[in-house]
C-alpha cells in the first residue's frame, strides 16, 4: 500500500529515510537519505511535510554532526561500504572531514 499523506499526495519511496545534519555553524538540516537531497523546513514543502510525517509515525533521524569528524568519518566509512555513496560523494565526504577537523583546531 502507498502511504497517503494529509495533502492527499502519495508517496511512492514507502522506505523514506530521513538525517539530521549539524553543519558547521550549529545550523540543523534535514536530508533524506535515499538520494542525499536536502529538505526545506517549510510547510508548503511536499518533502518536509513527508519528513513530519515520517518522524509522527515514531521514525528517528539519524544524527550526522559535521562539528564532529570522527563522527563523520564513521557515517561516511559505513556508506561507502554499503555502496550507498559515489567516488565523488565520498571525496566530498573526507573533504567535510578535513574541513570540520581544521575548525576544530582553529577553536582550540
Amino acid at each position: 500500500m502507498i502511504p497517503t499523506f494529509p495533502d492527499g499526495s502519495q508517496d511512492n519511496h514507502a522506505l523514506y529515510m530521513f538525517r539530521h545534519v549539524t553543519d558547521l555553524e550549529g545550523k540543523l538540516l534535514i536530508q533524506r537519505i535515499h538520494d542525499g537531497a536536502w529538505v526545506s523546513q517549510d510547510e508548503r514543502n511536499g518533502d518536509y511535510r513527508r519528513y513530519l510525517a515520517w518522524v509522527a509515525k515514531g521514525n528517528v533521524p539519524e544524527e550526522l554532526d559535521y562539528r564532529n569528524p570522527e563522527h563523520v568519518q564513521k557515517v561516511t566509512d559505513r556508506e561507502a561500504e554499503d555502496g550507498k555513496l559515489s567516488r565523488v560523494e565520498r571525496i566530498d565526504k573526507y573533504n567535510a572531514i578535513a574541513i570540520a577537523n581544521l575548525a576544530k583546531q582553529v577553536k582550540s
